[in-house]
């Protein structure tokens, strides 16, 4: 339930965060996910590309499986 918690309170500050950024400029989005968000420049890029290239429906069951297996942290090193 925890982080089911932490998703909420998440996609709340992402929704933020993009309310910032003017129109979808992806530079400027990078840069606030750094400087607001606490990303590196890479993990940034990272992140906003798997949410355009899978989206939420792909990505909410890669979370619930990684949950389901216990993965917190993937392979990439990010």
């Amino acid at each position: 339930m925890q982080m089911i918690e932490n998703v909420s309170f998440l996609t709340h500050e992402y929704q933020s965060i993009v309310s910032d950024v003017d129109g979808f400029d992806r530079e400027s989005l990078k840069e606030q996910l750094v400087r607001d968000a606490d990303w590196t420049f890479r993990g940034a890029e990272e992140v906003l590309y798997l949410a355009e290239r899978y989206g939420s429906f792909i990505l909410r069951n890669a979370l619930a499986l990684s949950l389901a297996l216990g993965i917190e942290d993937g392979d990439t090193g990010l």
